[in-house]
């Protein structure tokens, strides 16, 4: 038993990744959070930084604190690396989280991994949109990107960009007309693209900058 009336478990140094959950209990609240680190060190310096998930009035947050501010702020901190309890605080004056809320909070703590890594995936493989025009000020050139593609600056430089959009009337359709043309690279290989956007679909052609010079 470490000093206190805390247990501590420190008998690990090496420096491979490892998986960290952080549960933190006071009363009827428990949190936990999850990271991956090389570094246990904030085991044995309680007074280090660690990453911390809190809650309050039903918001979620995070926040960059220490145990040893988080068991004088009145909390009971459980480390948990790679599935093994390192750290726990025991206060007689206050119970121990139990067994089962321990696990709770580390099953949470998965799930909420795993619903990032989704949301995550879920980004990653969505199609890019058709069009996207920013406009900062009325001095600025537009930001425009062509399906993911940004038009307006390094090799490709924008020439042109016209956006229309009407909403249904009783006895019309939604009208659209959107057009595009810019240069894309550099030297003999520069071309002028232009984009054609309506009701339809959207169409496109090219022309290399040297034809049109030497035309």
């Amino acid at each position: 038993m470490g000093e206190g009336g805390r247990v501590m478990f420190w008998n690990r140094k090496d420096y491979r990744q490892k998986h960290i959950q952080i549960i933190i209990r006071k009363e009827n609240y428990v949190e936990s959070t999850s990271f991956e680190s090389t570094d246990l060190s904030f085991i044995r310096f309680r007074d280090e930084k660690i990453p911390v998930k809190l809650s309050h009035n039903g918001s979620n947050y995070y926040a960059t604190t220490s145990i040893y501010n988080l068991e004088s702020s009145g909390y009971e901190v459980t480390v948990v690396v790679d599935g093994e309890l390192c750290y726990r605080t025991r206060d007689v004056e206050q119970p121990m989280v139990t067994f089962r809320e321990q696990m709770k909070a580390i099953n949470d703590s998965f799930e909420e991994m795993k619903k990032r890594q989704r949301e995550l995936e879920s980004f990653n493989n969505e199609e890019p949109n058709l069009l996207e025009i920013r406009l900062k000020d009325t001095d600025s050139v537009p930001e425009v990107w062509y399906r993911g593609t940004r038009v307006d600056e390094g090799t490709n430089g924008l020439v042109d960009v016209y956006m229309h959009w009407h909403t249904r009337d009783f006895n019309k359709p939604t009208e659209l007309l959107a057009t595009l043309e810019f240069i894309e690279g550099t030297d003999i290989d520069a071309k002028r693209v232009e984009v054609f956007i309506d009701e339809e679909g959207e169409r496109g052609s090219f022309n290399l900058l040297k034809d049109e010079i030497d035309g």
